[in-house]
């Protein structure tokens, strides 16, 4: 029998337009067309009675009590969600990890001065390649748990798939938790590199002025994008040559906030299994879906480790 995640379904489809309402306020939200099992129902807060016809500025509203339909006026607030085109990067194999591998000369010019009894700058170079030797594995592991995961999906005997993690009542198949555990490790890692560039440069440029303060006014690429200062300016010019450099932080940025701190990633569920390792995420900034300006992400992994390789050797070769 045909079997979707890990419950068996009996053979028939039914090819159903459902359409889909507002669970609180029951206005109409869309359609999809969807293929069904028979015996299986529809999802929650939806129909498959279609709306009436229409005017603009009026929308249809469902009426659970007698299954049919009203048109009001349109006065429901609906954040607009704007779908970011993924990254582009045609030299890049999506089929299988991407390691980025660097020649040491490159980073031997990556070195930072010290701050005594705090910061040794000599260990900054040794930082840099842990750091990507971490994004190696992490990318590698990917792949490997979600070709484990997908193999779970497929099984029709539970008793053949890998062992579940259990958390009260929920099973989690353990490859698939080991795949968003890889996938979240690379996206935090490719931070933390990013940050620890602007860090270097931002020490180099300024560094009497961070050794009186004791602090760093700019430490993280998000300073730098929304580049406000002369200091921050100069920093960015240093660090950003092109466009496709600024895209590829702009977008580590907003994944890892987030990830990190998004009351909204909670609607991107859960990490859609796919062909290829993938990050989803939605994110507004300083999260305000109240401005109606929600961007989601999805981007292969392995993409972003190509514009890695790409910014790290654009900022290195660029700073002899």
């Amino acid at each position: 029998m045909p079997s979707v995640g890990f419950l068996k379904i009996p053979r028939g489809e039914i090819m159903d337009t459902i359409y889909h309402y507002d669970p609180r306020f029951r206005f109409l939200l869309g359609y999809t067309n969807e293929q069904r099992q028979e015996g299986v129902g529809i999802p929650a807060h939806s129909t498959l009675i279609p709306p009436p016809q229409f005017p603009e500025g009026q929308i249809p509203v469902f009426h659970v009590e007698n299954d049919s339909w009203e048109i009001v006026e349109d006065t429901f607030w609906r954040p607009k969600i704007e779908i970011q085109p993924s990254l582009q990067a045609q030299t890049c194999d999506i089929s299988t990890p991407f390691e980025i591998a660097l020649p040491m000369s490159i980073f031997m010019k990556a070195s930072t001065k010290f701050i005594s009894c705090l910061l040794n700058g000599s260990l900054f170079t040794v930082s840099l390649f842990e750091h990507i030797a971490m994004l190696n594995k992490s990318c590698s592991n990917a792949y490997k748990s979600l070709e484990f995961a997908i193999k779970d999906l497929s099984m029709t005997d539970a008793n053949h798939s890998s062992p579940f993690m259990k958390v009260a009542n929920f099973n989690f198949s353990s490859n698939y938790i080991e795949y968003k555990i890889y996938v979240y490790n690379l996206i935090s890692t490719m931070r933390s590199v990013c940050d620890l560039i602007v860090m270097s440069f931002a020490f180099e440029l300024y560094y009497e002025e961070i050794l009186k303060d004791k602090k760093f006014s700019t430490d993280c690429i998000g300073n730098i994008l929304h580049a406000k200062n002369d200091k921050e300016i100069i920093i960015k010019e240093r660090i950003i040559k092109n466009d496709s450099d600024f895209a590829f932080l702009d977008r580590i940025n907003n994944i890892s906030n987030g990830l990190k701190h998004s009351f909204l990633n909670c609607e991107s569920g859960q990490q859609m299994l796919s062909d290829y390792p993938i990050i989803n995420v939605y994110y507004a900034r300083k999260n305000d879906f109240g401005g109606q300006h929600i961007a989601t992400y999805r981007e292969y992994i392995n993409i972003l480790m190509f514009h890695m390789e790409k910014f790290l050797l654009n900022v290195y070769s660029d700073n002899e």
